[in-house]
C-alpha cells in the first residue's frame, strides 16, 4: 500500500518515513538505507531519517557511522526518546562509557516522545471530520510527541461533541496522572464507571494512578476489581503481585505473577519478581528459568536482572556462571551510571573471585 502510495506521490515524505522504517522492520535493509538516503537529501530537516539511518549502520555493526547519525537525530529534535535510546547502545559498543550514560539518562526522560512528522494529505482529511474519533486520533497524536496538555484539549473537544465517550475518559485518568492533576483523573474515572462500570481498562488505568501516589490499599481494590471484569490482563496480576510482596504475602504475590506470565510470557517484570521470591524460598532451579526469562531484549532493567541471576548462580555454588553474568551486570549498570548498584556488585565479584581462586 505504501508503495502504491508512492507512485502516486513519489515525494510524499510520510510514505516515504513509513516504507522506509517497515523495509527495515522486514529485514530489508539496503531498500530502506536508499529511501531514507533519498529523503536525507531532500529533508535535511527531518529527524526521523537519521534516526533510521542510524539504526541501520547500528545493525550492521558501524557503530561510528550510527553515532554519527543518530546525533544528528538529536540535534533536530533533542527530546527524541529512541533515538536517544539508540545512540546509547551505539556509545556503549565503541567503549564511551560517559557518553553512553548521558544518553541513557536522557532516553529515561524522554522515552515516549518521538519527533511529529506533518501529513498534510492527513491533515486535510482530518479537518473535513468534525466528529469526536478526529480529536481523537489528534489526540493521541500530540500525547506521542510528549505534548500532554494539548493532548488534554483534544480529547476534551471529543466529549465536547459526545459525552458517553468512555474510550476518552479513561484516556484522560492517565494523562491528567501524567500531570500530577489527581483529582481530575479521579474525576475521569467516575465518569468512566458512570457510563459503563464494567470497563477494565477505566479501573486499571485508576489502579496505577493510585499505586504511584502509594495509595496500595485502594489500588489492590481496583486491580481485583480489573481482574473480576477481564482475568486475563497480565500487567494487573502484576501490580497486585507486587502490592501482595508489599505485605509479606509471598505465596500469594507468587501466585500473581505465574497469572501474569501465563496471560503474558515474555512479561520480564513479573518473570523477575517471580525469580526474587523463589530465591527467597530456596527454589533456587526455578528462580534461575526465570531470570534467564528476562535477559531480552536489552532495557534500563537489565543491570539488575543479571545481578539476581548471576547471585542465585552463587547459592547453588555454580561460580563461573555467577561471575559471567555479576560481570556483564557491572558493565551494563556503570554505562548507566548506576553507582548503588555498581557498589552491591563490585562487593559481590570480590567475594565471588575469591571463592573461585579457593576452589581452584
Amino acid at each position: 500500500t505504501l508503495r502504491q502510495a508512492l507512485l502516486l506521490r513519489p515525494d510524499y515524505l510520510p510514505a516515504q518515513l513509513r516504507l522506509a522504517e517497515s523495509l527495515f522492520s522486514d529485514g530489508k535493509q539496503e531498500e530502506s538505507a536508499r529511501i531514507y538516503g533519498t529523503v536525507a537529501k531532500n529533508h535535511p530537516e527531518c529527524a526521523a531519517v537519521y534516526y533510521g539511518l542510524g539504526r541501520i549502520y547500528l545493525a550492521r555493526g558501524n557503530d561510528a557511522a550510527a553515532v554519527e547519525c543518530l546525533n544528528k537525530a538529536c540535534d533536530l529534535f533533542p527530546s527524541y526518546g529512541a533515538a536517544r535510546y539508540a545512540l546509547a547502545l551505539a556509545y556503549r559498543k565503541l567503549g564511551r562509557a560517559d557518553k553512553s550514560q548521558e544518553n541513557f539518562r536522557l532516553y529515561e526522560q524522554y522515552r515516549t516522545i518521538v519527533p511529529p512528522i506533518e501529513d498534510p494529505l492527513r491533515s486535510a482529511v482530518d479537518a473535513l471530520n468534525l466528529g469526536p474519533l478526529s480529536h481523537a486520533r489528534r489526540g493521541f497524536t500530540l500525547e506521542r510527541a510528549g505534548k500532554t496538555q494539548e493532548a488534554i484539549t483534544e480529547h476534551q473537544k471529543a466529549l465536547e461533541l459526545d459525552p458517553k465517550q468512555v474510550s476518552e475518559h479513561i484516556t484522560l485518568i492517565s494523562l491528567y496522572g501524567e500531570l500530577g492533576q489527581f483529582e481530575k483523573a479521579a474525576q475521569q474515572f467516575q465518569a468512566a464507571i458512570d457510563l459503563d462500570p464494567n470497563q477494565a481498562e477505566a479501573y486499571y488505568n485508576y489502579g496505577v494512578l493510585l499505586f504511584k501516589q502509594d495509595k496500595f490499599q485502594e489500588a489492590e481494590r481496583q486491580f481485583q476489581r480489573v481482574i473480576e471484569i477481564n482475568p486475563f490482563i497480565a500487567e494487573a496480576h502484576g501490580y497486585l503481585g507486587n502490592l501482595y510482596e508489599r505485605q509479606g504475602r509471598l505465596d500469594d504475590a507468587l501466585k500473581q505473577y505465574r497469572e501474569a506470565i501465563a496471560n503474558q510470557p515474555n512479561y520480564r517484570l513479573a518473570h523477575y519478581h517471580a525469580g526474587m521470591i523463589l530465591a527467597k524460598q530456596g527454589k533456587y532451579d526455578e528462580a534461575i528459568q526465570h531470570f534467564l526469562n528476562t535477559l531480552e531484549p536489552e532495557d534500563e532493567n537489565t543491570p539488575s536482572y543479571l545481578y539476581a541471576l548471576g547471585a542465585t548462580y552463587a547459592r547453588i555454588g555454580k561460580l563461573d556462571l555467577a561471575l559471567k553474568y555479576i560481570r556483564s551486570a557491572r558493565e551494563k549498570a556503570a554505562a548507566r551510571g548506576e553507582a548503588q548498584l555498581l557498589i552491591r556488585i563490585d562487593k559481590d565479584i570480590g567475594t565471588l573471585e575469591s571463592a573461585a581462586d579457593r576452589k581452584k
